[in-house]
């Protein structure tokens, strides 16, 4: 953990913010957008299909995030305790 702090340079709350600002923007892009859909069953359930569309292949990307993301965190891992006890030590 300490190697990640060192790379993110306390950046990590401002990601999350961010993350957490583009999904609810996200999400009420599309409230509004199905709202005002002209035809509203066949349209909504196609921009809903759609939208579940977008959102499995996210998932996916965070369940399986690919070799080099994996090949990272596998590293990070290797270098880091394994002691709670020195893990809460750390992030105080």
């Amino acid at each position: 953990m300490r190697y990640l702090r060192r790379i993110v340079n306390d950046q990590q709350e401002p990601v999350i913010n961010f993350s957490i600002a583009s999904a609810r923007k996200a999400s009420w892009g599309n409230v509004v957008a199905l709202a005002e859909l002209a035809d509203p069953m066949q349209a909504r359930e196609t921009y809903i299909r759609n939208l579940d569309l977008v959102v499995a292949r996210l998932a996916k990307g965070i369940l399986q995030p690919g070799f080099w993301i994996q090949t990272t965190l596998r590293l990070i891992r290797m270098t880091e305790p394994s002691d709670k006890n020195a893990i809460i030590q750390i992030l105080k």
